[in-house]
This record gives structure tokens, sequence and C-alpha cells, in this order.
């Protein structure tokens, strides 16, 4: 719900019109001028997509207004997934749990408080959280 009400408030500031006036080559030049990653165009795209789609449903626009077959979708760049051995995940998981007493001048101890980054790893190495959602987490 969170992140509906980001990108539809986003759209909204963008396109302070009524949504009728709203087509596909204004949405296609609104996407291109975002400044994200192509994985995040997109997802603007759907939720875009997902309004417009609402809208018709409950006859606040006419069938097909917009065409989002015409809506160009971003390349989106592909990265690797990297996937810890169990005995990688063993060794970073028992090295979070620092004893903050034990680190020479000099180091963050913002997460070495015994438990401090350990949740993270976990979210990350057994829920599949991606780095960003952890980080929405903090």
């Amino acid at each position: 719900m969170r992140d509906l009400k980001l990108r539809l408030g986003h759209l909204a500031d963008s396109f302070r019109c009524p949504i009728a006036n709203v087509d596909a080559p204004l949405l296609n030049e609104w996407l291109r001028s975002l400044e994200c990653s192509g994985r995040t165009r997109n997802n603007y795209r759907a939720v875009a997509a997902t309004l417009f789609n609402y809208a018709e449903a409950e006859g606040y626009l006419p069938k097909e207004r917009v065409d989002f077959h015409k809506v160009a979708r971003a390349r989106e760049d592909q990265t690797e997934i990297e996937i810890f051995t169990p005995k990688q995940m063993i060794a970073l998981l028992e090295a979070a749990q620092l004893n903050p007493d034990d680190l020479e001048p000099g180091w963050n101890r913002r997460w070495a408080t015994r438990q401090g980054l350990l949740p993270l790893l976990v979210l990350g190495g057994f829920a599949g959280m991606r780095t960003a959602e952890i980080q929405r987490q903090l």
C-alpha cells in the first residue's frame, strides 16, 4: 500500500489535470522523464495501468482510454543474483554477532551491537528481500 501511495502520489503531482486528459503519449513522456532504473520505471508503468484499469471499471473513464500496449516498457538491466552457499551464510551470520567492545578505533559501531546486523542478513538471506526493501525496514 505504501508503494502504491508513493507512486500514485508522484503520478498525481506530475499530472495536475483530470485523469481523462492523460493519454499514452503523455504517460510515455512522463515515464521517460523519471530518473530511475528501468525496473523502477516499469513499476511506475504497472501502477499507472492499475489506476487506469480501475478508473475504467468504475466508469470514470471510457473503456480503453489509454492503450497500455502503446505505453513503452523500459529496458531493464540484467543483474546477476548472488546466492550464498550454506557455509557462506553461516560465516556471515557468525560474523554479524560482533561485540562492539572488541572493535578497533575507527570502525562503525552502529551495527556492531551483537544483533544489529543479524536481522538484516536474515531478511536478505532467508526471506529473499532486496537491499532496498531491507533498508526500508530500518
